[in-house]
């Protein structure tokens, strides 16, 4: 059955837009063809033409539905909304922001990587 899906794209510190989407395909399904719309290939959607900003990347956060997914090397992680809203807040108060949010990004994510408090913000399917 084709449901409306209320679809955000956040670049953490960086880009935030919210847009629906009518789909009868499951989250995980979802998440990958939002993966192909928000980078330059044949699948590239209009809104993100439009948007004029990066390939959505490792370490961005989609949430569907109000639920908050992370973009990881290979698939998605299940996250929670205050990780969501800590990691974006932690991107703009890093020194390197004004080099760019992708920087800070990458960067907060390298030390979270070997943080183990890092782990409660992770949902448990």
């Amino acid at each position: 059955m084709i449901k409306k899906n209320i679809v955000t794209v956040i670049y953490p510190g960086e880009f935030r837009t919210t847009f629906e989407i009518e789909s009868d395909k499951s989250t995980e399904q979802i998440l990958e063809m939002i993966f192909a719309q928000w980078n330059v290939n044949e699948q590239t959607s209009e809104l993100f033409k439009q948007s004029r900003v990066r390939s959505l990347s490792v370490n961005d956060i989609v949430i569907i539905n109000n639920e908050n997914y992370q973009c990881r090397y290979f698939g998605w992680v299940h996250v929670t909304p205050e990780y969501t809203k800590e990691l974006e807040d932690t991107v703009i108060s890093q020194s390197i922001y004004s080099r760019g949010a992708y920087f800070a990004l990458n960067e907060i994510m390298i030390s979270l990587e070997n943080d183990t408090k890092n782990k409660i913000y992770m949902v448990e399917n």
